[in-house]
Protein backbone atom coordinates (compact mmCIF):
# COMPACT_ATOMS: atom_id res chain seq x y z
CA UNK A 1 0.00 0.00 0.00
CA UNK A 2 1.23 3.37 -0.91
CA UNK A 3 -0.78 5.56 1.54
CA UNK A 4 -1.39 4.74 5.14
CA UNK A 5 -5.19 5.13 4.89
CA UNK A 6 -6.41 6.09 8.70
CA UNK A 7 -10.79 6.34 7.41
CA UNK A 8 -12.48 3.30 5.99
CA UNK A 9 -15.53 3.52 3.86
CA UNK A 10 -17.63 0.42 4.07
CA UNK A 11 -20.54 -0.05 1.86
CA UNK A 12 -22.79 -2.76 0.45
CA UNK A 13 -22.98 -2.67 -3.60
CA UNK A 14 -23.40 -0.25 -6.33
CA UNK A 15 -26.59 1.20 -5.39
CA UNK A 16 -27.80 3.84 -2.89
CA UNK A 17 -25.16 2.68 -0.47
CA UNK A 18 -22.17 2.94 -2.76
CA UNK A 19 -23.02 6.13 -4.98
CA UNK A 20 -23.38 7.86 -1.20
CA UNK A 21 -19.59 6.04 -0.44
CA UNK A 22 -18.68 7.43 -3.37
CA UNK A 23 -19.77 11.24 -2.56
CA UNK A 24 -18.35 10.75 1.11
CA UNK A 25 -15.08 9.85 -0.33
CA UNK A 26 -14.69 12.47 -3.19
CA UNK A 27 -16.12 15.04 -0.32
CA UNK A 28 -12.93 13.79 2.42
CA UNK A 29 -10.60 14.00 -0.65
CA UNK A 30 -11.01 17.46 -0.95
CA UNK A 31 -11.65 18.50 2.37
CA UNK A 32 -9.18 21.98 3.48
CA UNK A 33 -8.21 21.11 6.80
CA UNK A 34 -6.76 23.25 9.44
CA UNK A 35 -3.10 22.85 9.75
CA UNK A 36 -3.50 21.94 13.92
CA UNK A 37 -5.97 18.67 12.66
CA UNK A 38 -5.06 15.60 11.52
CA UNK A 39 -4.93 14.59 7.83
CA UNK A 40 -7.52 12.72 6.78
CA UNK A 41 -6.90 10.23 4.09
CA UNK A 42 -9.64 7.98 3.25
CA UNK A 43 -9.96 4.65 1.17
CA UNK A 44 -12.59 3.57 -0.84
CA UNK A 45 -12.60 0.24 -2.63
CA UNK A 46 -13.64 1.16 -6.11
CA UNK A 47 -11.15 4.17 -5.99
CA UNK A 48 -8.13 3.01 -4.25
CA UNK A 49 -8.05 -0.54 -5.13
CA UNK A 50 -6.40 -1.33 -8.81
CA UNK A 51 -6.62 -3.65 -11.13
CA UNK A 52 -5.12 -6.59 -10.91
CA UNK A 53 -4.52 -5.94 -6.83
CA UNK A 54 -5.54 -8.87 -4.19
CA UNK A 55 -8.87 -7.32 -3.07
CA UNK A 56 -9.02 -9.26 0.20
CA UNK A 57 -5.47 -7.99 0.71
CA UNK A 58 -5.69 -4.56 0.20
CA UNK A 59 -8.89 -4.52 2.34
CA UNK A 60 -6.82 -5.70 5.20
CA UNK A 61 -3.54 -3.24 4.25
CA UNK A 62 -6.37 -0.50 4.50
CA UNK A 63 -7.90 -1.68 8.06
CA UNK A 64 -4.63 -2.24 9.37
CA UNK A 65 -3.50 1.64 9.30
CA UNK A 66 -6.87 2.69 9.89
CA UNK A 67 -8.73 4.72 12.72
CA UNK A 68 -12.24 4.82 11.90
CA UNK A 69 -14.96 2.83 9.69
CA UNK A 70 -17.33 5.02 7.64
CA UNK A 71 -20.28 2.43 7.96
CA UNK A 72 -22.81 3.39 4.75
CA UNK A 73 -26.01 1.97 6.44
CA UNK A 74 -28.27 1.46 3.48
CA UNK A 75 -31.71 -0.96 3.48
CA UNK A 76 -30.05 -4.57 3.46
CA UNK A 77 -26.81 -3.81 4.66
CA UNK A 78 -26.57 -6.86 6.99
CA UNK A 79 -28.85 -9.25 4.80
CA UNK A 80 -26.06 -11.21 2.94
CA UNK A 81 -23.65 -11.45 5.64
CA UNK A 82 -23.75 -15.54 5.77
CA UNK A 83 -23.29 -15.48 2.12
CA UNK A 84 -19.62 -17.03 1.28
CA UNK A 85 -17.17 -14.45 0.75
CA UNK A 86 -19.21 -11.42 1.19
CA UNK A 87 -17.00 -8.65 1.21
CA UNK A 88 -19.02 -6.47 4.23
CA UNK A 89 -18.29 -9.43 6.47
CA UNK A 90 -15.00 -9.77 5.87
CA UNK A 91 -14.43 -6.16 6.21
CA UNK A 92 -16.59 -6.13 9.59
CA UNK A 93 -14.47 -9.03 10.67
CA UNK A 94 -11.01 -7.52 10.17
CA UNK A 95 -12.28 -4.43 11.94
CA UNK A 96 -13.10 -5.98 14.59
CA UNK A 97 -9.80 -7.31 15.63
CA UNK A 98 -7.95 -4.08 15.77
CA UNK A 99 -9.87 -1.98 19.24
CA UNK A 100 -8.12 1.19 17.35
CA UNK A 101 -11.11 1.33 14.87
CA UNK A 102 -13.87 3.51 15.73
CA UNK A 103 -17.27 3.23 13.87
CA UNK A 104 -18.83 5.94 12.57
CA UNK A 105 -22.15 4.93 10.84
CA UNK A 106 -24.42 6.70 8.16
CA UNK A 107 -28.07 5.91 8.14
CA UNK A 108 -30.05 5.48 5.14
CA UNK A 109 -33.73 5.94 5.00
CA UNK A 110 -35.29 2.51 5.02
CA UNK A 111 -32.41 1.04 6.97
CA UNK A 112 -33.82 -0.69 10.12
CA UNK A 113 -31.24 -1.50 13.49
CA UNK A 114 -32.86 -3.73 15.40
CA UNK A 115 -34.57 -5.61 12.35
CA UNK A 116 -30.92 -5.91 10.45
CA UNK A 117 -28.27 -6.81 13.58
CA UNK A 118 -31.48 -10.19 13.83
CA UNK A 119 -29.51 -11.36 10.97
CA UNK A 120 -26.13 -10.82 12.05
CA UNK A 121 -26.56 -12.28 15.93
CA UNK A 122 -24.59 -15.75 15.10
CA UNK A 123 -21.59 -13.82 13.29
CA UNK A 124 -21.02 -11.18 16.23
CA UNK A 125 -20.61 -10.64 19.47
CA UNK A 126 -22.95 -8.22 21.60
CA UNK A 127 -19.95 -6.52 22.46
CA UNK A 128 -18.62 -5.89 18.23
CA UNK A 129 -22.43 -5.85 17.24
CA UNK A 130 -22.40 -2.76 19.95
CA UNK A 131 -19.42 -0.63 18.48
CA UNK A 132 -21.32 0.15 15.58
CA UNK A 133 -25.12 0.17 16.68
CA UNK A 134 -24.39 3.84 18.52
CA UNK A 135 -27.67 5.69 20.07
CA UNK A 136 -26.77 8.85 18.10
CA UNK A 137 -25.68 8.12 14.19
CA UNK A 138 -25.18 10.29 11.47
CA UNK A 139 -28.60 9.88 9.32
CA UNK A 140 -28.72 10.74 5.76
CA UNK A 141 -32.16 11.80 4.60
CA UNK A 142 -31.36 13.17 0.75
CA UNK A 143 -28.69 14.54 -1.42
CA UNK A 144 -30.14 17.84 0.42
CA UNK A 145 -30.25 16.94 4.00
CA UNK A 146 -26.72 15.67 4.47
CA UNK A 147 -23.31 17.38 4.39
CA UNK A 148 -20.03 15.58 4.28
CA UNK A 149 -17.78 18.43 6.06
CA UNK A 150 -21.17 19.36 8.42
CA UNK A 151 -21.91 15.75 9.24
CA UNK A 152 -18.94 13.37 8.89
CA UNK A 153 -15.59 15.10 9.17
CA UNK A 154 -16.23 16.20 12.70
CA UNK A 155 -16.92 12.76 13.75
CA UNK A 156 -14.05 11.25 12.03
CA UNK A 157 -11.87 14.26 13.31
CA UNK A 158 -13.05 13.49 17.03
CA UNK A 159 -12.15 9.84 16.20
CA UNK A 160 -8.99 10.31 15.42
CA UNK A 161 -7.70 12.57 18.29
CA UNK A 162 -9.56 10.21 20.75
CA UNK A 163 -7.77 7.67 19.58
CA UNK A 164 -4.39 9.26 19.61
CA UNK A 165 -5.09 10.31 23.43
CA UNK A 166 -5.95 6.19 24.61
CA UNK A 167 -2.99 5.18 22.44
CA UNK A 168 -0.90 7.44 25.01
CA UNK A 169 -0.68 5.07 28.52
CA UNK A 170 0.98 7.72 30.41
CA UNK A 171 -2.34 10.31 30.01
CA UNK A 172 -4.04 7.60 31.75
CA UNK A 173 -4.68 8.36 35.74
CA UNK A 174 -4.01 5.14 37.56
CA UNK A 175 -7.13 5.07 40.01
CA UNK A 176 -4.77 3.04 43.05
CA UNK A 177 -6.00 4.38 46.45
CA UNK A 178 -2.43 4.15 47.25
CA UNK A 179 -1.86 7.00 45.14
CA UNK A 180 -5.08 9.45 46.13
CA UNK A 181 -5.85 10.57 49.75
CA UNK A 182 -9.66 10.42 50.89
CA UNK A 183 -11.16 13.57 50.31
CA UNK A 184 -13.60 15.86 52.51
CA UNK A 185 -17.03 14.81 50.61
CA UNK A 186 -17.87 17.88 49.44
CA UNK A 187 -20.59 18.37 46.62
CA UNK A 188 -19.94 19.97 42.91
CA UNK A 189 -22.10 20.13 40.47
CA UNK A 190 -20.85 18.90 37.09
CA UNK A 191 -22.84 17.52 33.94
CA UNK A 192 -26.47 17.56 33.37
CA UNK A 193 -29.04 14.54 33.52
CA UNK A 194 -33.56 14.10 33.68
CA UNK A 195 -33.83 13.87 37.56
CA UNK A 196 -37.01 15.48 38.65
CA UNK A 197 -40.64 14.84 38.06
CA UNK A 198 -42.58 17.70 36.09
CA UNK A 199 -45.91 17.92 37.97
CA UNK A 200 -46.63 21.64 36.91
CA UNK A 201 -49.66 20.54 34.34
CA UNK A 202 -49.78 24.01 32.54
CA UNK A 203 -45.71 23.82 31.43
CA UNK A 204 -46.78 20.31 30.52
CA UNK A 205 -49.59 21.70 28.60
CA UNK A 206 -47.48 24.11 26.91
CA UNK A 207 -44.41 21.69 25.83
CA UNK A 208 -47.20 19.05 24.11
CA UNK A 209 -48.80 22.46 22.48
CA UNK A 210 -44.83 23.32 21.72
CA UNK A 211 -44.51 19.67 20.17
CA UNK A 212 -47.88 20.29 17.42
CA UNK A 213 -46.26 23.97 16.25
CA UNK A 214 -43.12 22.26 15.93
CA UNK A 215 -41.84 24.78 18.81
CA UNK A 216 -39.41 22.48 20.39
CA UNK A 217 -36.91 20.15 19.29
CA UNK A 218 -37.20 16.40 19.98
CA UNK A 219 -34.25 13.61 20.08
CA UNK A 220 -35.34 10.40 20.75
CA UNK A 221 -36.96 11.02 23.88
CA UNK A 222 -35.55 14.67 25.00
CA UNK A 223 -37.93 17.38 24.40
CA UNK A 224 -36.69 21.29 24.38
CA UNK A 225 -39.20 23.93 25.73
CA UNK A 226 -37.93 27.37 26.52
CA UNK A 227 -34.08 26.73 26.69
CA UNK A 228 -35.19 23.72 28.96
CA UNK A 229 -34.74 20.02 28.49
CA UNK A 230 -37.04 17.36 29.55
CA UNK A 231 -37.15 13.84 29.23
CA UNK A 232 -40.55 11.60 28.47
CA UNK A 233 -40.61 7.69 29.04
CA UNK A 234 -42.88 5.44 30.08
CA UNK A 235 -42.45 4.03 33.59
CA UNK A 236 -41.48 1.61 35.29
CA UNK A 237 -42.50 0.40 38.59
CA UNK A 238 -40.68 -1.86 40.97
CA UNK A 239 -42.57 -4.63 41.69
CA UNK A 240 -41.79 -6.25 45.43
CA UNK A 241 -43.27 -9.83 44.49
CA UNK A 242 -41.15 -10.29 42.08
CA UNK A 243 -38.32 -8.40 43.12
CA UNK A 244 -38.15 -6.55 39.27
CA UNK A 245 -38.69 -3.73 37.66
CA UNK A 246 -41.96 -3.88 35.39
CA UNK A 247 -43.86 -1.90 32.78
CA UNK A 248 -46.24 0.17 34.82
CA UNK A 249 -49.86 1.46 33.15
CA UNK A 250 -48.40 2.76 30.16
CA UNK A 251 -48.65 6.54 31.22
CA UNK A 252 -45.87 9.15 30.19
CA UNK A 253 -44.41 11.60 32.30
CA UNK A 254 -41.95 14.47 31.89
CA UNK A 255 -38.28 14.64 34.09
CA UNK A 256 -36.46 17.41 34.08
CA UNK A 257 -33.13 17.87 32.74
CA UNK A 258 -31.02 19.50 35.91
CA UNK A 259 -27.19 19.60 37.05
CA UNK A 260 -25.98 16.48 38.46
CA UNK A 261 -24.32 16.58 41.72
CA UNK A 262 -21.09 14.57 43.01
CA UNK A 263 -19.48 13.99 45.99
CA UNK A 264 -15.53 14.46 45.89
CA UNK A 265 -14.54 11.28 47.76
CA UNK A 266 -10.57 10.93 46.39
CA UNK A 267 -8.25 13.35 45.49
CA UNK A 268 -4.20 13.83 44.60
CA UNK A 269 -2.67 16.89 43.60
CA UNK A 270 -4.40 17.25 39.57
CA UNK A 271 -7.48 14.96 40.27
CA UNK A 272 -10.84 14.29 41.92
CA UNK A 273 -12.55 11.17 42.34
CA UNK A 274 -16.34 11.33 42.07
CA UNK A 275 -19.24 9.75 42.61
CA UNK A 276 -23.13 10.78 41.94
CA UNK A 277 -24.34 11.78 44.89
CA UNK A 278 -27.89 10.02 44.35
CA UNK A 279 -29.09 7.02 42.44
CA UNK A 280 -29.34 8.13 38.73
CA UNK A 281 -30.83 5.60 36.75
CA UNK A 282 -31.72 1.94 36.67
CA UNK A 283 -29.72 -0.58 34.55
CA UNK A 284 -28.88 -4.54 34.39
CA UNK A 285 -25.34 -4.74 34.70
CA UNK A 286 -25.48 -7.70 31.83
CA UNK A 287 -28.05 -8.44 29.56
CA UNK A 288 -27.87 -11.99 30.60
CA UNK A 289 -26.11 -14.42 33.06
CA UNK A 290 -24.05 -16.41 30.48
CA UNK A 291 -20.48 -15.99 29.70
CA UNK A 292 -19.59 -12.93 27.31
CA UNK A 293 -16.93 -12.84 24.94
CA UNK A 294 -14.12 -9.70 25.06
CA UNK A 295 -14.09 -7.91 22.42
CA UNK A 296 -10.31 -6.92 23.53
CA UNK A 297 -9.24 -10.43 24.19
CA UNK A 298 -12.22 -12.54 22.34
CA UNK A 299 -11.98 -14.93 25.28
CA UNK A 300 -15.07 -15.86 26.97
CA UNK A 301 -15.35 -14.02 30.85
CA UNK A 302 -18.16 -14.36 33.46
CA UNK A 303 -21.32 -12.15 33.20
CA UNK A 304 -20.23 -10.10 36.21
CA UNK A 305 -16.82 -8.69 34.91
CA UNK A 306 -17.07 -5.36 34.34
CA UNK A 307 -14.77 -5.97 31.27
CA UNK A 308 -17.66 -7.74 29.38
CA UNK A 309 -20.72 -5.70 30.74
CA UNK A 310 -22.95 -3.95 29.62
CA UNK A 311 -23.35 -1.47 31.82
CA UNK A 312 -19.97 -0.41 31.20
CA UNK A 313 -20.92 0.17 27.75
CA UNK A 314 -23.87 1.86 28.63
CA UNK A 315 -21.52 4.63 31.00
CA UNK A 316 -19.23 5.19 28.33
CA UNK A 317 -21.35 5.71 25.27
CA UNK A 318 -25.11 6.49 25.55
CA UNK A 319 -24.88 8.11 29.48
CA UNK A 320 -21.54 9.72 28.67
CA UNK A 321 -22.63 11.76 25.93
CA UNK A 322 -25.95 12.73 27.19
CA UNK A 323 -24.93 13.85 30.73
CA UNK A 324 -21.73 16.03 29.45
CA UNK A 325 -20.96 18.69 26.88
CA UNK A 326 -18.04 18.68 24.83
CA UNK A 327 -16.20 20.92 27.36
CA UNK A 328 -16.71 18.89 29.88
CA UNK A 329 -15.97 15.64 28.29
CA UNK A 330 -12.46 16.88 27.99
CA UNK A 331 -11.92 17.10 31.58
CA UNK A 332 -12.69 14.08 32.11
CA UNK A 333 -10.07 11.42 32.41
CA UNK A 334 -9.19 8.29 30.57
CA UNK A 335 -8.61 6.10 33.76
CA UNK A 336 -6.86 2.93 34.38
CA UNK A 337 -9.52 0.98 36.87
CA UNK A 338 -8.21 -1.67 39.21
CA UNK A 339 -10.70 -4.90 38.84
CA UNK A 340 -8.66 -8.39 40.75
CA UNK A 341 -8.78 -9.35 43.78
CA UNK A 342 -7.66 -5.96 45.68
CA UNK A 343 -10.20 -4.13 45.11
CA UNK A 344 -12.93 -6.79 45.87
CA UNK A 345 -14.88 -8.31 48.96
CA UNK A 346 -11.94 -10.42 50.17
CA UNK A 347 -14.10 -14.28 49.53
CA UNK A 348 -15.66 -12.78 46.04
CA UNK A 349 -12.58 -11.13 44.35
CA UNK A 350 -10.64 -12.31 41.33
CA UNK A 351 -7.70 -11.73 39.67
CA UNK A 352 -9.39 -9.71 36.25
CA UNK A 353 -8.05 -7.70 34.15
CA UNK A 354 -7.63 -3.56 34.63
CA UNK A 355 -9.69 -1.53 32.25
CA UNK A 356 -9.33 1.84 30.76
CA UNK A 357 -12.64 3.73 31.01
CA UNK A 358 -13.93 7.21 31.41
CA UNK A 359 -16.75 6.27 33.79
CA UNK A 360 -17.01 3.42 35.66
CA UNK A 361 -18.65 2.24 38.83
CA UNK A 362 -16.75 1.52 42.44
CA UNK A 363 -15.60 -1.25 43.74
CA UNK A 364 -16.27 -2.83 47.16
CA UNK A 365 -12.67 -1.46 48.74
CA UNK A 366 -13.05 1.76 47.30
CA UNK A 367 -16.51 2.24 48.55
CA UNK A 368 -15.64 0.58 52.05
CA UNK A 369 -12.82 3.47 52.44
CA UNK A 370 -14.35 6.55 52.03
CA UNK A 371 -18.03 5.59 53.15
CA UNK A 372 -21.26 7.58 51.53
CA UNK A 373 -23.21 4.04 50.90
CA UNK A 374 -26.33 6.04 51.77
CA UNK A 375 -27.93 7.16 48.36
CA UNK A 376 -31.61 8.57 47.18
CA UNK A 377 -33.30 7.21 44.13
CA UNK A 378 -33.85 10.40 41.90
CA UNK A 379 -37.31 10.48 40.44
CA UNK A 380 -36.03 9.32 36.84
CA UNK A 381 -34.06 6.48 38.57
CA UNK A 382 -37.33 5.40 40.08
CA UNK A 383 -39.03 5.62 36.38
CA UNK A 384 -36.44 3.66 35.19
CA UNK A 385 -37.51 0.89 37.75
CA UNK A 386 -34.81 1.64 40.20
CA UNK A 387 -36.15 -0.23 43.81
CA UNK A 388 -36.70 2.66 46.82
CA UNK A 389 -37.25 1.70 49.88
CA UNK A 390 -40.64 3.20 51.59
CA UNK A 391 -39.53 2.54 54.74
CA UNK A 392 -39.59 5.46 57.70
CA UNK A 393 -35.51 4.64 58.26
CA UNK A 394 -34.87 4.79 54.64
CA UNK A 395 -37.42 6.90 52.97
CA UNK A 396 -36.37 6.93 48.94
CA UNK A 397 -33.06 5.37 49.20
CA UNK A 398 -32.10 2.66 47.54
CA UNK A 399 -29.75 -0.64 46.42
CA UNK A 400 -27.14 0.03 43.61
CA UNK A 401 -24.25 -1.56 41.42
CA UNK A 402 -20.60 -1.50 41.80
CA UNK A 403 -18.13 -3.29 39.57
CA UNK A 404 -16.84 -6.00 42.10
CA UNK A 405 -18.14 -9.53 41.78
CA UNK A 406 -20.24 -11.73 43.73
CA UNK A 407 -20.57 -15.02 45.37
CA UNK A 408 -20.94 -16.80 41.82
CA UNK A 409 -20.11 -15.97 38.10
CA UNK A 410 -23.89 -14.07 37.59
CA UNK A 411 -23.89 -12.17 40.41
CA UNK A 412 -22.13 -8.50 41.13
CA UNK A 413 -22.12 -6.73 44.97
CA UNK A 414 -24.80 -4.34 45.80
CA UNK A 415 -24.90 -1.82 48.37
CA UNK A 416 -27.69 -1.80 49.83
CA UNK A 417 -30.37 0.94 51.14
CA UNK A 418 -28.30 1.39 54.57
CA UNK A 419 -25.54 1.91 52.63
CA UNK A 420 -23.92 -1.24 54.84
CA UNK A 421 -20.80 -2.70 53.99
CA UNK A 422 -19.43 -4.23 56.92
CA UNK A 423 -21.46 -7.48 56.80
CA UNK A 424 -21.38 -10.53 54.15
CA UNK A 425 -22.18 -8.48 50.77
CA UNK A 426 -25.29 -8.19 49.08
CA UNK A 427 -25.82 -9.51 45.58
CA UNK A 428 -27.57 -9.24 43.01
CA UNK A 429 -27.74 -11.13 39.55
CA UNK A 430 -26.27 -9.64 36.86
CA UNK A 431 -29.45 -9.21 34.85
CA UNK A 432 -31.59 -7.75 38.18
CA UNK A 433 -33.54 -5.09 36.82
CA UNK A 434 -33.96 -2.56 39.67
CA UNK A 435 -30.70 -2.28 40.73
CA UNK A 436 -29.65 1.31 40.41
CA UNK A 437 -26.49 3.36 39.30
CA UNK A 438 -24.06 5.84 40.86
CA UNK A 439 -21.48 6.38 38.08
CA UNK A 440 -17.82 7.56 39.18
CA UNK A 441 -15.54 9.65 37.14
CA UNK A 442 -11.97 11.12 37.58
CA UNK A 443 -11.90 15.02 36.62
CA UNK A 444 -9.32 17.31 36.50
CA UNK A 445 -9.29 19.60 39.71
CA UNK A 446 -9.45 22.77 37.30
CA UNK A 447 -12.50 21.87 36.07
CA UNK A 448 -14.09 22.13 39.69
Amino acid sequence: MEHNYNVFISYRGSGSGGLLGKEIYTDLRHYKQDDNQKPIIPFFAPACVQKGDNFQLAIKDALSTSRCVVLILSPGFFQNCHNQDDMVTYELQVAMKNPEITFIPVVMDGFNFDEELVTISDLFTEDEIYRFKHINPIHHHGVYDFNTEADVVPAIHKALEDRATVSKKTEFVDFDMSKFKIASGRVVAFGNYPQTILKDEDLIHRIYEGLATNATKKKDQRYEYNSKAYYNICENKFNKRTFEAERADGSYNFYTVEPLYWIEIFTSDKFSVLISRDIIDARMFNLDRNMHRSAESSQSKPANDWEVSFIRRWLNSEFYYDCFNEIERQSIQYSRIRNGKESAYFEFGKDRAPTVDKVFLISHQEIYAVGYGCARVSDFARARGAYASTSATCDRFGDWWTRSPGNIDSSVENVDRRGCLDAYPFCNYVNDTAAGVRPCIIVSKEAL
